[in-house]
């Protein structure tokens, strides 16, 4: 005998035993359970991004400095980035390998074939000496970035095959902690232990800490939300087609360019600045580097957190002005006070707004592509983004020179007002909850 109530409890009668089964709350705990887990394994697996990002950026730059390179040479190298630019060009042939009759297998070996390779040229990259072996080093760096951003790519396409819609911002604020523990590691921790080792160890220790991600990424369920679409050779350019007849695509392209232009046009300016006003590498790599990455990682997550109660457009711009009024406080550095306390309140208020500013913009750049093009779209928005960060973080050292500390700020600080205009002219479907 079975009693069945509305609420989907059954109390079930067998051989004088009673059994009562809570589906509904079963299924609810399975999801919840799933979720949580997919949060988990994004934010995990976002971290050998991070690291492998730095170590063909800023942390390459020191060991060059100490290699004798000058600055115009270490300055080229930081081209090798300039990769990332094109990675819509392949994001196509990936999205046909990844979505292949192996459907999520197929996505999983994508994955871990990218990390393979990067942690693979990572090793390779550290036998050979920058000074006597000129051209197997660079080649080694052009690798180590072409295999990252095909890994970005499929980590930022992951969110939206395994994450619902009304959770991207909380899926980007985990990203973004992944992927910002990565510089922390590859920055201070690298930076740390070159007083150690040699460089060349130091970067062996760096491709040996994503192996754990690697793991993950092999005995990890991958549960997609939706049921992939697996699209035909040859309807690869129908993902461009598909982004650009979408409502209002160009003012989409240009918010993409001018959303973080403050952040690029600063670039790394704030670390020629604290030195310039007397600050020592110890403070930075404490006050700047560690706590302001702790201050990031917090405003990413309350970003991602508000993404859930706000519309993008009046988040995005909220998040737009706060971040802009921290320029006021590398003024308030230069003219009055540059005591430690002072430079902690100073890194706490521009860094935390600036991982406020980056969750919904990430979580922003994901409503503008189509689920079943979403490799190809993500690598072509991202691109685009990524024009930004290299034409005006290469005339920053320009503008610093020029105009001087307090003009250059001041600047940085206005730089908000172009996108703060094109928010209002953005189609809804992408600023909406």
């Amino acid at each position: 005998m079975t009693i069945r109530y509305p609420c989907g409890r059954c109390l079930c009668r067998n051989d004088n035993r009673i059994f009562i089964k809570e589906d509904k709350f079963i299924s609810l705990n399975f999801s919840r359970f799933q979720y949580i887990s997919n949060i988990f394994f994004i934010l995990i697996i976002s971290f050998p991004g991070g690291l492998i990002y730095l170590l063909t950026g800023s942390t390459l730059s020191f060991w060059l400095r100490e290699s004798g390179f000058d600055k115009i040479t270490i300055g080229l190298f930081s081209l090798v980035n300039f990769i990332h630019i094109f990675k819509f060009l392949w994001g196509p042939l990936l999205e046909k390998v990844s979505f292949a009759p192996l459907s999520k297998r197929g996505y999983k070996y994508c994955l871990i074939i990218a990390l393979v390779s990067c942690i693979f040229c990572v090793y390779i990259l550290t036998n050979f000496n920058p000074n006597t072996h000129f051209i197997p080093f660079a080649l080694c760096l052009v690798a180590v970035a072409f295999f990252s951003s095909i890994y970005d790519m499929l980590l930022q396409s992951s969110q939206m095959l395994l994450i619902t819609n009304k959770n991207w911002g909380i899926s980007e604020a985990a990203c973004t902690t992944g992927f910002r523990i990565g510089i922390l590691i590859a920055g201070s921790g690298a930076l740390y232990l070159s007083t150690i080792i040699s460089w060349q160890d130091v970067y062996r220790a760096m491709a040996i800490l994503c192996i754990p991600s690697l793991l993950l990424i092999i005995i990890y369920p991958l549960k997609f939300k939706d049921k992939i679409i697996i699209n035909d050779f040859d309807r690869f350019w129908h993902a461009f087609y598909d982004f650009v007849k979408k409502p209002k695509w160009l003012i989409i392209v240009s918010f993409m360019l001018l959303y973080r232009l403050q952040d690029n046009f600063l670039s790394i300016m704030p670390n020629m600045f604290y030195l310039d006003i007397g600050y020592t590498k110890k403070d930075l790599a404490l006050g700047y580097k560690a706590f302001g990455m702790c201050a990031t990682i917090l405003g990413g997550f309350i970003g991602g957190f508000l993404c859930r109660k706000y519309e993008y457009s009046y988040l995005l711009k909220r998040a737009l002005i706060y971040h802009a009024l921290s320029s006021l406080s590398f003024l308030f550095l230069y003219f009055y006070n540059r005591d430690i306390t002072s430079l902690y309140i100073a890194v706490f208020f521009q860094e935390f707004t600036k991982g406020l500013t980056m969750s919904p913009f990430f979580s922003y750049q994901l409503r503008c592509c189509s689920s079943k093009y979403c490799i190809t779209q993500i690598a072509l928005i991202t691109s685009i983004a990524y024009i930004s960060t290299i034409l005006f973080g290469s005339i920053s050292g320009y503008a610093a020179t020029y105009l001087g500390w307090t003009y250059f700020f001041i600047v940085a600080g206005l730089c908000f007002i172009p996108a703060c205009i094109l928010i209002r002219y953005l189609p809804p479907y992408v600023i909406s909850s």
